[in-house]
């Protein structure tokens, strides 16, 4: 590029258009740097323009024309910032920014519009994009935006270091921190490697609303303890597990699954039935081990639900996992997500007990099934009198391929009350293994009443 040069980058009504004019270029970034950014823009002009201007100034360049391809990127390869259009094909720049927040938070956002709003640009920073920046723009702004970018970067990931003491402590004695794979309530998970194989760091936050510091850091530690001892092809395996001696910060490092969790492929439509089916039995039959080891997960979600590359399922994320010989207790009284609890959560004198697991996968397997979530509500009391109250559609009603054996399971796992669902996931998992193997010899009459028992009792 000719360090004359000077571009805007203007839209009007057909399209993209770059002009030139003169200016001093900006020095080269120097090696501190952070240097991969991901371009997303469907105009390809733009697309092109920023990659050989950004190029010539030494970072590493990525580019995609949708949301959908942005995801794929971000799967398979570091990025350190992120410059994307809002308006994008099969998603948004807004959306963008909500999945990175939640699933690489160290990618620092800066969205781009040809139209913009200032109400919209208000929200976006308060979502945490880095900037929000109108066309046109100068290239000079825009490369003093991006090195402003990047060196947030470099200062929120030193101290990111700091707060959880990872970055020379020996709670990773041995390990390499690759990036953050995500943040929620509980704390950070970490993709890390030693010897050449990868495992997921969970670290737990040290200002967690609700109990004692030291509550909390008991239940972490026998969260900890009790899965280690669960070995099992569908639970996620913990290998260590530990706290940090300086600051007594809890850590555990788990198995990795280089996959997706079961949100994405339900969002994505990527599974058949006889995999759906397959991946609920699993999850069945992790819930066996589980509940025999005296836990209770009650986050039971499609997000806690990983997939491996050969479709194999692994339940995780036990961080509000209730533990039946412990006497600690979280002090709210509703956990979990709403859509997926049970009735019983809802109520303050009714104790959660294994069959509320059940309910919670029941609502998984339909919304899997069918695509649709069974209870639905605009505000949360609407969907609370929604779980306790109202029949779903029957499954086949939704999606026809749904067999009748899973909807009479389904209806059974959703019974409201928790005396009428399966008594534990054992009973579950025969019923499944059995009606799967018998649904083709069982009479047309028979699966005909059965169906009808189920149907009236649960299903509208």
């Amino acid at each position: 590029m000719n360090d004359k040069t000077e571009i805007y980058l203007n839209t009007d009504i057909t399209g993209t258009e770059i002009m030139n004019t003169e200016i001093i270029n900006p020095d080269q970034p120097d090696n501190d740097r952070a240097k991969s950014i991901l371009i997303v823009d469907d105009e390809e002009g733009m697309r092109d323009f920023l990659n050989d201007a950004l190029e010539d100034c030494g970072y590493k360049i990525f580019t995609a024309e949708d949301y959908k391809n942005a995801l794929t990127i971000l799967d398979s390869t570091h990025i350190d910032l992120i410059i994307s259009d809002i308006n994008l094909p099969e998603g948004s720049g807004t959306d963008l920014l909500y999945f990175c927040r939640e699933h690489y938070s160290n990618i620092v956002v800066i969205l781009i519009t040809g139209a913009p709003d200032l109400k919209v640009a208000v929200q976006a920073t308060k979502d945490g994009a880095f900037d929000y920046i109108s066309k046109p723009v100068t290239l000079e702004a825009l490369l003093e935006v991006t090195e402003s970018a990047l060196q947030h970067t470099k200062n929120n990931n030193t101290t990111n270091n700091q707060s959880t003491s990872i970055d020379n402590g020996s709670i990773v004695n041995g390990y390499s921190i690759i990036r953050t794979l995500g943040t929620g309530s509980m704390g950070k998970v970490l993709l890390i490697s030693k010897d050449n194989k990868e495992y997921a760091l969970k670290i737990m936050h040290r200002e967690v609303g609700g109990a004692s510091m030291h509550e909390r850091i008991m239940r972490f530690k026998r969260e900890a303890e009790v899965l280690s001892e669960i070995h099992h092809s569908n639970v996620i395996h913990v290998y260590e597990y530990g706290a940090y001696e300086n600051d007594e910060t809890p850590y555990i490092i788990m198995e990795y699954i280089n996959g997706h969790d079961l949100d994405y492929h339900m969002k994505n439509n990527t599974l058949s039935m006889d995999e759906k089916i397959m991946i609920i039995r699993g999850v069945v039959a992790a819930l066996t081990e589980v509940h025999k080891a005296g836990i209770l997960h009650r986050d039971i979600k499609p997000a806690n639900i990983l997939l491996t590359e050969e479709k194999i399922p692994k339940l995780t994320d036990f961080g509000i996992a209730r533990i039946s010989d412990s006497d600690l207790t979280m002090t709210c009284a509703t956990m979990g997500t709403p859509v997926y609890m049970p009735p019983e959560a809802f109520e303050a004198t009714t104790m959660q007990d294994v069959k509320s697991d059940i309910f919670a996968l029941g609502v998984v397997c339909y919304e899997l099934m069918t695509g649709k979530k069974p209870f639905d509500g605009k505000t949360l009391p609407d969907l609370m009198f929604s779980i306790r109250e109202e029949k779903p559609i029957e499954p086949v009603k939704v999606n026809p391929e749904v067999p009748v054996f899973m909807q009479d399971i389904m209806a059974k796992m959703l019974a409201k009350k928790q005396d009428d669902r399966f008594k534990d996931a054992d009973e579950l998992l025969y019923a499944i293994d059995h009606q799967s193997g018998n649904s083709q010899k069982e009479g047309f009459t028979r699966r005909l009443l059965r169906s009808l028992l189920m149907r009236n009792s649960t299903w509208k």
